[in-house]
């Protein structure tokens, strides 16, 4: 089945971080990739814990090895150095393989773009990414078959849903088993789920102690 890969920078040190993403984003632009969305660090939400303070980038590619050539190109290693990146512990890049436009057949529980239908006349989307790693299987279980369908009643779906060691760092360490992206209509609806009693009292103690989760929260740049 046809799926987009994506490429997510996490750049938590003290470059000109969003001047490298704009030129990335303008650089992937050329190649077939897009940008979905971009944020400072000041304006990124932090929802969990720990959650590192960072600007970030999620980028689409139709072809994974379209993405993995851009950021492998002279010409992004030349961006790195200009702008203070080349070589920065503070440097993640992340390759991610996306849910098939199809769906998901044999999981019908999760929400995609084949399942859901985001409200008309919203925006811009957001998009929320999740890296953790679980510590009880059983009880993350459990947890997911409460917040599924809570996603999809506020017009949310997942783009990529990796639980089985698929992401690949590019660059940086990357110590998770675990990343997910869901995409929201916009701000009020990833905090309409977020921020609800259902979550807040609810779901989230499900997961207390389950595992490490770290969690961004950021507008997009793409309708």
């Amino acid at each position: 089945m046809t799926a987009p890969a994506f490429l997510y920078l996490q750049l938590s040190g003290a470059g000109a971080n969003m001047r490298y993403l704009e030129a990335l984003a303008a650089m992937a632009g050329a190649s077939s990739g897009r940008l979905l969305g971009m944020g400072a660090r000041n304006m990124v939400e932090r929802l969990e814990p720990g959650t590192t303070a960072a600007e970030l980038a999620l980028l689409q590619f139709e072809q994974a090895d379209a993405a993995r050539q851009l950021w492998h190109s002279d010409e992004n290693r030349q961006l790195l150095t200009r702008h203070g990146l080349a070589g920065e512990a503070g440097t993640l890049a992340l390759l991610v393989p996306g849910l098939p436009y199809a769906g998901l057949p044999e999981a019908p529980e999760i929400p995609t773009v084949a399942s859901v239908t985001p409200p008309a006349d919203r925006g811009p989307r957001c998009y929320m990414v999740i890296q953790g790693t679980g510590a009880d299987p059983e009880r993350l279980d459990r947890y997911r078959d409460v917040i599924l369908p809570m996603i999809a009643e506020q017009g949310g779906y997942y783009i990529a849903f990796d639980i089985e060691g698929g992401a690949q760092a590019l660059s940086g360490a990357w110590p998770w088993e675990i990343f997910a992206v869901s995409r929201w209509p916009d701000h009020r609806a990833g905090h309409a789920f977020w921020d609800s009693e259902r979550y807040q009292q609810v779901a989230k103690p499900m997961r207390a102690g389950a595992g490490t989760f770290l969690v961004h929260f950021f507008e997009g740049a793409a309708g």
